[in-house]
């Protein structure tokens, strides 16, 4: 009876600790932040921010944070042509460790359709999630504690309009028309493999074309875009596609 009795505290502690792994201790701190968007372009911009919101929900543990944020951000073409290419940089920083630093181009130069004329909107939605270790040297994250001062940017990198005009200075900017011809000159051969040896010869040039290593990201990027068009939609989806971009490539380039 008496070991009976002591070997039940021991399962009572062992249930105790499955539970606890089962079931992960709750957050510390649980906060949540919405910040309008501060567009810091230069006053010139030919993009503009009408409206921005960003907002985080944070959980602090006792060795990471937790982090996820939606952003809502409304563009204004401000200038009185039509933009076609744009890079701009979003940075947004919470309470606590984890932060947004996003990236997005758009270049609408294989598009027939170039939308964002003067004076009209964009609207850019996304989502992110993060967890952040933390460092046992930093010592315990308090609400006190903050990595920075909470904020949320805009700027504009980059600008092309559809006369071949520019604005502002970037890497992908600089590489924008090389990574065009590079691209155009991928989409031929596409057409070029399936009129030579149809659906195979096709897939066999996409797939090797992909594997390369010649290629700038921005040509890598628009052919992975052509493989999911295949993949999803067939090899006569690809090549009407193959086809329209070729033609508003043609038509951009006639303009600039």
């Amino acid at each position: 009876m008496r070991l009976s009795l002591l070997r039940k505290p021991r399962a009572v502690a062992a249930a105790l600790a499955v539970l606890a792994l089962s079931y992960p201790a709750p957050a510390q701190i649980h906060d949540e932040l919405s910040m309008d968007v501060t567009d810091v372009s230069d006053p010139d911009a030919a993009i503009k921010v009408s409206a921005g919101k960003i907002a985080f929900k944070q959980d602090v543990f006792a060795d990471y944070v937790k982090t996820a944020c939606t952003a809502h951000i409304e563009l204004t073409n401000v200038s009185w042509r039509t933009v076609l290419a744009y890079e701009i940089l979003v940075r947004a920083t919470p309470h606590y460790q984890g932060w947004v630093n996003r990236t997005d181009r758009n270049d609408g130069f294989f598009s027939p359709n170039a939308t964002f004329v003067a004076g009209s909107q964009e609207v850019l939605n996304y989502d992110c999630s993060s967890k952040t270790a933390i460092s046992n040297n930093d010592g315990p994250v308090t609400p006190q504690r903050h990595t920075a001062a909470p904020e949320a940017t805009f700027k504009v990198l980059f600008v092309e309009f559809v006369d071949g005009a520019t604005y502002g200075s970037s890497e992908w900017g600089h590489r924008l028309h090389q990574g065009r011809a590079a691209t155009i000159e991928s989409m031929k051969g596409l057409l070029q493999a399936y009129q030579r040896g149809g659906e195979k010869s096709l897939r066999s040039t996409l797939a090797a074309a992909l594997a390369g290593s010649g290629d700038p990201p921005y040509t890598k990027d628009a052919l992975s875009l052509l493989q999911e068009k295949l993949d999803s939609n067939g090899v006569n989806a690809l090549i009407s596609t193959l086809d329209t971009r070729l033609r508003a490539a043609e038509m951009h380039t006639k303009v600039m």
